[in-house]
């Protein structure tokens, strides 16, 4: 009986030990993903005005939410504290303070997050309420860029602005000419936000080998010089592969071909203007 008991007492605790570890995961990640959002809006801010501190910190407890949001008012509020501390010890002591629900290695990349790289006034000067402080964020993210239709050294130098570097390029054969050089695709997709120099891999179009095929021609004798056309009929369209002049006497002409696609094609032999002869040709 009462091992039976012991048995149940530790079964239970199990269970309820697994369901606040669950509890503990899930509240982790809901936190590392409003510190992610935070840290966003605030990249973007810096890339695209120059906020003061102060700014950035109430856009970032407005974004977010719980102990979150507690840490980054806490760290607004305590502003007024630079004139003894450097911001990366504010930083530092108010995630300490704030009861967080993160694994040490996520604890210790915020903190790394939040350092300060440059500031204005410089660390050690006195610092005056109110006054505008120039943050730069060290770690962070940034949105990939779209870059299909560009040209590939265009591509290239988006991806370098953008904090981003690139990968081994794929190259695909064109039939296109204007896609020559182009980036078609990219990997990661636009706008998905990446690490700081994470590598994007672009797809870009290079031009298509030829696949050769040929004509031969015993042209009957004739009166006078002739001129020849052979044509190939490529997607639905007759485009001239060889116009020229073919001597009276006749003879064997052999015309060589080229195309972009591979396969079997109708080709017309035009002698002065009139269809001659009508055959398929070999394209390999």
């Amino acid at each position: 009986m009462l091992k039976g008991v012991g048995m149940a007492c530790v079964l239970v605790g199990a269970v309820a030990l697994g369901v606040q570890c669950v509890r503990r995961r899930q509240l982790e990640q809901a936190q590392l993903r409003q510190f992610f959002t935070a840290f966003y809006g605030m990249e973007r801010e810096l890339r695209c005005r120059s906020p003061d501190l102060g700014e950035l910190l109430e856009q970032a407890s407005r974004q977010t939410g719980g102990a979150v949001g507690q840490f980054f008012r806490g760290c607004q509020a305590a502003l007024c504290q630079l004139d003894a501390h450097a911001f990366d010890t504010v930083w530092a002591e108010q995630l300490t303070k704030t009861s967080f629900q993160l694994n040490p290695n996520a604890r210790e990349a915020i903190r790394t997050v939040g350092t300060v790289l440059g500031q204005s006034p410089k660390a050690g000067d006195s610092f005056i309420s109110g006054q505008s402080v120039e943050l730069t964020i060290s770690g962070g993210s940034t949105m990939v860029p779209d870059l299909a239709g560009r040209s590939h050294e265009e591509a290239a130098a988006l991806l370098k602005e953008s904090s981003l570097t690139e990968g081994t390029p794929v190259y695909v054969e064109v039939t296109d000419a204007s896609q020559v050089g182009q980036v078609l695709a990219q990997m990661p997709a636009v706008g998905t936000m990446a690490v700081l120099d994470a590598s994007v891999t672009l797809t870009v179009g290079i031009e298509s080998e030829p696949y050769q095929g040929e004509v031969s021609l015993d042209l009957p004798q004739a009166d006078h010089d002739r001129v020849l056309r052979v044509t190939l009929e490529l997607d639905g369209e007759e485009r001239v592969e060889y116009e020229g002049t073919v001597d009276a006497a006749g003879g064997n002409v052999l015309i060589p071909l080229s195309a972009t696609v591979e396969g079997e094609a109708p080709c017309r032999i035009y002698l002065d203007g009139e269809l001659y002869l009508e055959q398929t040709v070999a394209l390999r």
